[in-house]
């Protein structure tokens, strides 16, 4: 008597909130099955890719302490890797490559590492051929 007296008072406001509750647990449970159905985006995948640059000497100073062997700026082989939008648009301007002379240079031939500058984001230097550059350090007259 005391369970049908129970369901019989407020019997409206129970079925609304029974109905309530069930659209509720039918609506989480159907969110909950499609995203279990539904695949997921591949994330884009990164990509190789091989280029040549020029490779700049930087000298502080006025006067010109190096040169190239041969005369001219030796080249690079770089492999990039980035998103296929982000390799397509690279230009020489977005990575550059160059050697660093030391303030102490000696005259005569040495060997210095290749550096690089990158300008875009995005993209990431993975190796470079040759790692390291002959140049020819001249020698610098003092006038007094």
């Amino acid at each position: 008597m005391k369970i049908l007296n129970f369901l019989c008072r407020d019997f409206w406001r129970k079925l609304v909130a029974l109905i309530f509750a069930v659209v509720i647990y039918w609506q989480i449970s159907g969110l909950i099955k499609q995203k279990e159905t539904k695949p997921e985006k591949p994330a884009p995948a990164a990509e190789k890719a091989d280029r040549n640059f020029t490779v700049r000497m930087l000298d502080g100073g006025m006067e010109r302490r190096a040169t190239f062997p041969a005369g001219e700026e030796p080249k690079v082989k770089v492999t990039l890797l980035g998103m296929e939008n982000g390799l397509a648009g690279i230009q020489d301007g977005d990575l550059i490559f160059y050697v660093d002379i030391p303030e102490d240079l000696k005259p005569g031939k040495q060997t210095l590492p290749v550096r690089c500058h990158i300008r875009r984001s995005g993209v990431k230097v993975l190796s470079v051929e040759p790692k390291e550059i002959k140049i020819i350090g001249n020698p610098i007259e003092n006038h007094k």
